[in-house]
């Protein structure tokens, strides 16, 4: 198997993953004494405006990094459990880019008030698309391993509505990267890129209505445990009681019933 494709057991992955959002956390709530440290180490305390920019630029250059980092780190193992669970391996995407829609929130929630100035961010929206990829990593980390069964036929409609609804969040965790990506051009090369945008907005704001974020988390979460329920309730194909008739072998072989490599 490739580097990004490689069987990850649950367990694994769940402590993979735990230490990369207790990392994280442990950052983002540390920040501030991170920078008051800093202003007391580079003697920038008690300095007119020395320790308010000093706090600005670690906020606008250390906090993106950290996020950053912090989104990159969940891609490999996300591929990796997907194609553990014999689901579409390029599904984990969907878990980096759901955490980078809400770059905003991870860059601004415990920075200075002046980073949030000078994005333009003056009030905190509720971090929807990052609350979906924590609950897709908690349902992966949840879901029994597969051994090589495929999740179409081990979990069938469950499996089918939680891809959906992930591809749908996904759509939206895009267009809030590219309106992100836009907005910081906008500063650097002027507003037409802007304003060549806002007939595209206009295009896709129909599905925005129709498909709210915060309704779709809702059905997500309660998809995902359907998907667990699923999987728990589902005894797998590989120990379907073996039938007595002379063909069962090769039925068994062609459905992959007895094969733990289908």
């Amino acid at each position: 198997m490739g580097y990004f494709t490689r069987s990850i057991t649950r367990r694994s992955f769940a402590t993979a993953m735990a230490w990369r959002v207790g990392l994280f956390v442990v950052l983002t709530l540390g920040f501030p004494f991170l920078v008051y440290g800093a202003v007391v180490v580079t003697g920038a305390k008690g300095v007119g405006g020395a320790a308010g920019a000093l706090a600005l630029v670690m906020g606008m250059f250390l906090k993106p990094l950290i996020y950053l980092l912090f989104c990159a780190a969940m891609l490999r193992p996300a591929l990796r459990r997907m194609s553990s669970l014999g689901m579409a391996a390029a599904l984990g995407l969907a878990v980096p880019v759901l955490g980078l829609a809400d770059a905003g929130f991870g860059i601004v929630f415990g920075s200075h008030w002046s980073v949030g100035f000078s994005l333009g961010i003056l009030q905190l929206q509720a971090p929807i698309l990052l609350g979906a990829a924590l609950v897709a990593i908690l349902t992966l980390a949840i879901l029994r391993d597969a051994d090589g069964d495929r999740a179409t036929e081990r979990l069938g409609l469950a499996y089918r509505v939680w891809v959906v609804l992930l591809l749908l969040l996904s759509v939206h965790a895009t267009i809030a990267i590219m309106e992100g990506l836009l907005i910081y051009a906008t500063l650097h090369f002027g507003a037409g890129l802007l304003k060549a945008y806002a007939s595209v907005r206009m295009a896709i704001q129909p599905f925005l209505n129709l498909a709210p974020k915060g309704i779709l988390l809702g059905l997500f979460s309660a998809a995902s445990i359907w998907l667990v329920i699923r999987d728990r309730l589902n005894d797998g194909p590989r120990q379907a009681a073996p039938s007595t008739t002379g063909g069962s072998g090769g039925a068994q072989k062609c459905f992959g019933l007895n094969s733990p490599n289908a």
